[in-house]
């Protein structure tokens, strides 16, 4: 009796992994409030297929006129990596507006901008060491 055995090439799988980014979420959002007046803007979230590389956008407006429209203008942009096991965040920010504070009756603009960067370094599945810098 003969024994026919098939035979293959070992090969090593060259395929690279190519990030290609879809969307996560997008949501917006118009509101109206009392002391902080209406409010309208968004955000978007993007990956790649494994989650390691996210990015992040917000953009909302806060005007009360017209003429304020770009000085009332907010946005962020945001970069998270998860690919190592040293994960690492930054992005920019410019946001401005009306500030309201509690203990007095007035308001005052304020405008903001500035970046942050953060690492994060996981210790064990609970514990982690995390330390950022932001400058504003």
């Amino acid at each position: 009796m003969v024994c026919n055995k098939i035979k293959g090439v070992p090969q090593k799988n060259e395929l690279k992994y190519k990030k290609e980014y879809s969307l996560d979420i997008a949501t917006t959002n118009i509101s109206n409030d009392p002391v902080f007046g209406t409010n309208a803007g968004g955000v978007l979230a993007m990956s790649d297929l494994l989650g390691n590389d996210q990015y992040y956008f917000l953009i909302y407006n806060n005007s009360e006129t017209g003429e304020e429209f770009f000085k009332s203008f907010n946005i962020a942009i945001s970069r998270v990596s998860l690919e190592r096991r040293l994960n690492y965040a930054y992005g920019v920010f410019h946001l401005s507006g009306k500030r309201y504070d509690y203990g007095d009756e007035f308001s005052y603009f304020e405008r903001i901008f500035g970046g942050y960067f953060a690492l994060s370094y996981p210790l064990s599945y609970f514990r982690r060491i995390d330390a950022s810098i932001s400058t504003r």
